[in-house]
Parts: structure tokens; sequence; C-alpha cells
């Protein structure tokens, strides 16, 4: 094993950095497969001859415009936005087109197809006569017709190109998988092949922008189908993620190309924006909009880019903002002098009488400058999508149900849309590459479900097929007691009408007996009353500063109150609970006693109780939960991804990467506790958080079991695969460094989990109607076929899926140093997701990442409210739950 000392980010030089992959396992003989199918065709690769050297030949290319004061203007862009992205592949499309046409000797096109991604890669199947490093060219603007080059625009003197030979290297073997290593840390993997892939599979979506759009990512979509509508005017279209995997052959390893069916919804192409806002039901009809609204608007409309029909020039620009100003009421200073309102200009200047006067001003970004333009005279430009930010909840709720596809009908879908990218028959075949016309056939296996141990050491079994356990008859296996507890209805309104009046009363009454039949010591409520908003922070007060425990909220089905109620939960160190009235009133009114078994679980939970321990019958795998094993889930998410009250992005306020993380650390030893901490945004920059976090669990699992762990087992996620060579250089020292400043000298396992991949497994034939009969069942296992040639790998499926198709959460393994068999780590990483606590069924991932991925998601709402955000350090010494006397050690984030 290649190992290399370094020291870094203040760790000892005592500390080795592993620049390789753990060893390859593979797995033993499956006495008892599970037949499966995967969304993966092979593909296989042409043999070199005399004929054909199987090689294909790779430039890097550079396109650009020279203006007429000699300045360069780049046709490609770089972190842009949809609309720039399909301006920027329509330019550089029609670009190398006319290159080809005009220097048809250099680019050989008589004896070749150009591979080019529309950006600044090109491939060919014949090698470029370059007589040097790099070769430049130019077409005058009085050639661009000629040529068939639309895209200059008005001044250009010229277009030009260079094409330069790659660092890497010119010539690429389609059948040398030399560079496939578990050695990935110091350089990472070279991608040339798999991008060649990538790009050649791609070539008749993107030279065919008619019929689809294309993104980054291998993301396109078909622009035929017209989608059906969606929240107001936008449209779903159907489309595909692409990708390029190496599987575990006989012999060499096999590429194969990986389709997912997706679909998006993109606004309405050429859509007037006053439309568009009505069509929110956010404008009257004579055009206005009320005050309230222009908020909701703005982020609505926030960054789409629009054009305006009324000048000679067609001109598109981002908006900005809504201005309350209207074109009646808004008046400027013309060139001519001459005061006038938008209105009156649009009249006198173009001859426009405005339909909606009333308006509010639309304000675009053009020229370095703030403009505002009427509703009506802007258009939406084509090709764009949807944005987490310009979303609303309906718009949520709808695309939720029409991306959830059953496996019959995804299955359908990804041959579709394989027929659709030509995949088969197009590209491909012309470098001698043939696809299996099949989707890859599997052998998966079933891991056996643990049980669970309640009080009375009751032990309850697993159902097979569905993952789930009965309840009933059981006690906690360690009950809390609720000192002094407090209910408080948030009602909308002000107040609750009807039956809903008696609804809060009845439910308490229940769930007190539900909880004392559970074993919990419990008497009525101390207070019992209805708040609201602006009176939320003087309830937490008062009850603080009254010694309350425990606080029960009851308010309505928008749970609107939930991340003010959590903030407030960790300034005043009172653990609270949250509940939709549409919840209790079910409760009451129709017993749904599976939802309200659910709530006190997790009462019992975020008190500091435990609900069931997990059980192992089989003596291979008993020592799961020793006392010398501590499990540690990190999941780390960068703070881009919250919203701040005003709408604006968390980036400019210090972007921090929040790490949730959980660990066994509490009384039992199958039981986790979780938290959360914040470090810088650049995962390099990471190293002193990691080490604090596991030289505080290991000091914590000291106090909890009197001595240290002798073994660790770490399941990291939120992070890209690309990120894998960054775990091994800077976290996995960082880790070390932690144990060692604790003076613990535990062995580590290290499994680095994602679910951001586009495999999809399926029963090898899919029966029934709903989603859980079509779906692979929990407890199914994957390690051959699909997995990576040099990696050990794995996929679980942990869970039962209630709608859609399952995601199959991917396991790597990247340190262990206590060599687990690859049979024990999908077993224990099965097992571990039963010990979520709540609900009576397995989660879809460990429960320590499961727990971690919680805690960030905490962690982001109270990052949020806090007002010294560019101080990490006070964010962490303020807002962690280590540092709360009366919250720590508790999963109150149950």
């Amino acid at each position: 094993m290649d190992t290399r000392s370094q020291a870094q980010g203040g760790f000892d030089t005592s500390i080795k950095v592993v620049y390789e992959m753990a060893p390859k396992q593979y797995a033993p003989e499956n006495k008892a497969p599970v037949d499966l199918v995967c969304n993966a065709y092979r593909l296989r690769m042409p043999q070199p001859s005399s004929d054909y050297p199987a090689r294909v030949y790779v430039y890097d290319v550079t396109l650009t415009l020279t203006r007429a004061d000699g300045s360069l203007l780049t046709l490609v862009k770089t972190k842009m936005d949809d609309y720039t992205h399909y301006v920027s592949k329509q330019r550089c499309r029609s670009a190398l087109e006319a290159f080809s046409q005009k220097f048809p000797g250099f680019f050989r096109t008589n004896e070749q197809r150009l591979f080019y991604d529309l950006q600044s890669i090109l491939f060919t199947r014949v090698e470029l006569p370059m007589r040097n490093l790099t070769e430049a060219m130019s077409i005058e603007a009085s050639e661009f017709s000629r040529f068939g080059f639309a895209e200059g625009g008005q001044g250009m003197q010229r277009l030009n190109i260079v094409v330069q030979k790659t660092q890497s290297g010119t010539s690429i073997g389609l059948t040398d998988f030399s560079f496939l290593s578990s050695d990935i840390a110091e350089v990472g993997q070279r991608h040339d092949l798999s991008q060649f892939i990538e790009i050649c599979s791609s070539q008749n979506a993107y030279m065919n922008p008619d019929q689809r759009v294309t993104f980054p990512g291998g993301v396109s979509y078909e622009r035929g189908n017209p989608g059906d509508l969606v929240d107001g005017s936008k449209r779903v279209w159907n489309g595909v993620r692409k990708s390029v995997r190496y599987l575990t052959g006989a012999g060499n390893p096999v590429p194969a190309v990986v389709l997912d069916a997706r679909k998006s919804a993109f606004h309405k192409e050429g859509e007037m924006v006053s439309d568009k806002v009505y069509a929110m039901g956010l404008m009257n009809d004579d055009g206005s909009v009320f005050d309230y609204n222009i908020d909701n608007i703005t982020r609505q409309l926030k960054g789409l880019f629009v054009m305006v029909k009324h000048l000679n020039n067609q001109r598109t620009f981002p908006i900005l903002k809504l201005d309350k100003k209207t074109p009646a009421t808004y008046r400027f200073t013309s060139d001519d002098g001459v005061e006038m309102s938008v209105a009156d200009y649009m009249s006198k200047k173009y001859g426009t009488a405005l339909e909606y006067p009333k308006s509010p001003l639309v304000v675009v970004w053009m020229k370095q400058r703030e403009v505002h333009y009427p509703m009506e005279m802007l258009y939406v430009c084509p090709n764009q999508r949807v944005t987490t930010n310009q979303q609303t909840s309906k718009l949520v709720s709808e695309m939720i149900k029409k991306c959830a596809i059953v496996p019959s009908e995804r299955i359908k879908e990804i041959k579709h849309q394989a027929t659709s990218l030509h995949l088969h028959d197009g590209a491909l075949r012309e470098v001698c590459i043939e696809v299996d016309p099949n989707m890859l056939h599997l052998q998966g296996k079933a891991v056996e479900a643990p049980k669970l141990k309640y009080g009375s050491s009751a032990l309850v079994s697993v159902e097979r097929n569905t993952g789930k356990w009965r309840t009933s008859n059981t006690k906690f296996l360690h009950p809390v007691q609720i000192k002094k507890w407090a209910v408080i209805v948030l009602p909308t309104g002000g107040k609750l009408t009807g039956q809903d009046s008696q609804v809060p009363t009845k439910f308490v009454d229940l769930m007190i007996k539900a909880l004392i039949i559970k074993g919990v010591q419990v008497g009525p409520p101390a207070y019992t009353g209805m708040s609201s908003g602006c009176q939320l922070e003087e309830d937490f007060k008062e009850c603080a500063r009254d010694g309350y425990d425990f606080m029960f909220f009851i308010q309505d089905s928008k749970l609107q109150f939930h991340k003010d109620i959590k903030v407030m939960e960790r300034r005043y160190e009172i653990v609270t609970q949250d509940l939709n009235l549409n919840t209790a009133r079910n409760v009451v009114q129709q017993r749904k006693h599976l939802s309200l078994e659910n709530i006190i679980c997790k009462t019992n939970v975020k008190l500091g109780g435990v609900n069931y321990s997990i059980h192992i019958d089989r003596p291979e795998f008993a020592d799961f939960f020793h006392d010398r094993r501590l499990y540690v889930g990190m999941q780390m998410s960068n703070s881009r991804v919250f919203e701040l009250g005003d709408g604006s992005d968390v980036e400019k306020a210090g972007k921090p990467t929040i790490i949730g993380i959980s660990a066994n650390v509490d009384r039992e030893l199958s039981s986790f506790v979780g938290d959360f901490m914040c470090g810088p945004a650049n995962i390099e920059d990471l190293s002193s958080v990691v080490t604090e976090i596991f030289k505080y669990y290991s000091e914590e699992f000291l106090k909890m079991r009197g001595h240290f762990p002798e073994e660790i087992v770490v399941y990291i996620g939120g992070i890209s695969d690309g990120d894998m060579p960054k775990l091994l250089r800077w976290h996995i020292p960082a880790i070390r460094h932690g144990l060692n400043t604790a003076k613990c000298t535990a062995k580590m396992t290290v499994i680095f989990t994602s679910k951001s991949h586009n495999v999809r497994l399926f029963p090898k034939n899919v029966t029934g109607e709903r989603a859980p009969e079509q779906n692979v069942k929990p407890g199914t296992v994957v390690d051959t076929g699909i997995v990576h040639p040099e990696f050990t790998e794995f996929f679980v499926t942990s869970h039962q899926t209630l709608q859609g198709t399952a995601k199959v959460p991917k396991y790597t393994v990247m340190i262990d140093d206590n060599n687990l068999s690859l049979s024990y780590l999908e077993t224990m990483t099965y097992v571990l997701a039963f010990g979520h606590q709540i609900v009576a069924l397995p989660t879809s991932l460990p429960t320590p990442l499961y727990v971690a991925g919680r805690y960030g998601d905490r962690g982001g709402v109270l990052y949020n409210a806090f007002d010294g955000k560019d101080d990490l350090y006070a964010v962490n010494d303020q807002l962690t739950f280590a540092t709360s006397k009366k919250l720590c050690g508790k999963r109150v984030n149950a």
C-alpha cells in the first residue's frame, strides 16, 4: 500500500496519509440469489486491428469572437444559468460547424464525424494534422453568413478557434483501462475514456437542439412534447440523466452507460411576464398587485431570463426584482429633457398603449445597470428550468407526484429515452462501440433483518418483505419521566372553531394514556393554552423561568412556526415537539393509533429515553454492538442550500459547510444522539473541524463506557463521488489526528455513502401495481456487476419504497483497518438502518448517517437565524448542542 508522510493542518508528522482505497473485496458465493435488472447498458468495446486501432483523439478547443476594439468575447460560459448555457451551446455548435466547413482539410470532415461537447472538448476518430501544439484559425465577419454562423451579434469582427493538444496526450485507447486504480487521492483518476463515451453518446442530443435541450451532468430533456401543465403555466418535460460507469467483469472492467428517467418543470417559453404572474394567481384583473405579494412574485421570478421584442435587436436579461411603482406612476426624464411616465414613454416612443399600466414594474439587469420595464413588454426566454428558489409549495407537491414513477413505468421510460438518444444506433457505432440492447441483469442477495428488543426483554421480529414490525403490547426500553410540560396551540386566525376547539384537549388525553402504557411517567400538562407567532418567544421565556422541561405545540397544517420553535428551543434550552393540527384531528376523530404511536415514540427519544435496542441472533454478527465499537455518521451540506429569511443566498453571509454528526454515545449501544458543527466552505479546509468532532466523540465514548473505543466505523455522506480523493487526503488524517489528540488508538473503517448516483435496481419480473409491490424488497444487497472494478462497493436497499422507484444508496469502503468482511459490512449497514427509534420501519440510510443528516438540517435552520454568521467559532460555541447544559446528549431532533 502506498503511504506518504505528510504534516497538514497542524497534524503531527507521525500520521500517514493513505493515498489508496481499501483493498477490493469480492463477493462470496451467493447461495440464494435475487434476480434483478439495472438501468445500465453494457458496452462492447472494439478490439485493435490493422484496419482500426480502436483509438480516439482528444483536443482542447477555445472559441472567441473579436470585438471592434480588439477585445475577445469567450463563447464558452461557466457557472451559468440555464438560458446562458443554452445560448453558449448554440454559439459553439454553430461556430464549430462553420470552421469544419471552411477548413475541411484540417478537421478531415470527409473522413469522420467530430465528437464535440459544445464547450471546450473535441474528440475525433482520425488524428488532426496538427503541425504544432496549437493551431489557430479565424473566420472574418464578412464570411459569417457564407459558413452559416448566425450567432456573432453586432460589432464583431471575426470568429476565432484555437485547437490544442491536451496535457494528458492526444490519443486514448478504447480498451485501455489501466487508469482504473485504487490510488485516487494524489491526482485523482483520469476521466478521458468515460468523458469520450459520455460526449459520443450525447451527440444526437447536442446536434439536434430542436429535439432535445441539454444541461451539464449528462442531463437532457425532450422538447417535442409540450409537457403537462403544473402550477399555473409551467410545463413538465420528460428527460434523462446519463452517466458512464465501469463494471466488475470477467477479466477487464466493462464500461456501461447508465440512464435514469427524470422530469423537471420548465418555464413556458415566450410567455408574457404579465400573463405568468396572472397565472400564479397573484395579479388582479386590472394588472394591479397587492403590496404584500411583491416579495412572493420577486422570489418566483428572480433570475428568470426574459426578452424584449419591441426593439430592433432582441435583447435578453435576467429579472432582478419587482418594483411597487407602476408604468403609470414611475416618472423619469427622457433623453430630450421631458419628464414623463413609463406608460407615456411607451406610447410616444413605440406607439404602444399598455394594457396593464397599474402592474408593478419589472427591474432587470442590462448594460451594468438596473432598468425598469412593464411586465407586458417582457417575454420568457426558452429552455429554463424552474429553480429551487422559484418553486412554490404547490409546484413541489405536484412534482413529487409526477416524479414518483413506479418501476414498471420507469423501465418503459428509460427504454424510450435510450431510443430517443439513439444510444444503440448513434455515434457510438461510428467508433465501433456496440451497446447491449438489454439492460444489465444482476444477481443480488437477501440479508437477514435483526430483531428489536423492547422493555421487559420483549423481542419483536421484522417482516421480511416490508421491513415493518409490530409494537403493540410493548413498553419502551428506557422510558423517561416528564416532570413539567406545557401544551401550546398556535391556531390560524388566533382561535379554533367548531369541533376543532376540542381537538387539542382530547388529543393530549390520548397522548398521556399512550405514554403511560409505554412506561413513561407523565401527568397532565402544567399549562395548556393558545398563543400566536408574535407571542412565541414570551411563552419560551416564561417556561424557561418556571422550570418547564418540555413544550408541546399544535399548529396549523403549514407548520409555519416550526423553524421559530426550533430556534427558541436551542436559545432557551427546552425540548420541543410540534404537531400538525390535521394529524391531531385524525388521531382524535379517526383513531389513527399508528400516528399516535409515532408521536409518543418521538417524545420519549427527544427527552432522552430509548424505545428499543437492536438484537442480532446470528453469532457471526453478534458483535455489531459490542461496547468497544463507536459508530459515527457525518453528513456534510454546504449552507448555500439554505435560504435566509429575506430570500437572499446564504453564500453572501459566509457560506459555511454544515456537518451533521451522530454517534452511539447513548446509554444503549444501538442508540444514537446527534449534533452539528459549522466549518469553512471548502472541503479541504474542514480538517480542524473533523479533528474536533472525533476528539469529542472518542472522549464522550470514554465518559459513557469507561474506556476508549477499540474500533470506529464511520459513514460519510452529503458530498459527491469526486470528493473521495479529498476525503482520503484531508479528512482521514484529520480523523486520526482527533483520535490521537484524545489518546485513543482505535482502528478505523470509513464508508462513503452516496445517493446522488443515477443507478436504479428493479426486480427482474416486476409484478403488482403499487410501488411497494414493484420495488426491490428491504434487505436486498448487490455487490457484483454494477459495482466498481477496483473499490469495495455495494448497494443496500434497507427500506420499503412507498411511492415511485427506490433510490438505493451506494456504499464505498475507503478505509478498513478492522479488516471486516464484505458480508459483515453489508449486513452491518442493513442492521444499522433499524435504529431510528420513531417509526416501526428501517430508514433508507444507516441510522448514524440518517440522524446526522437531520442534525445538519437543524444546523442550517439555527445558523440562518443567528446574527453572528461570519464568526464560525461563535456559531459552534452558541448553537451546537454539545455546549448546551440541558440539551446535550439528548436526541432533540428526533
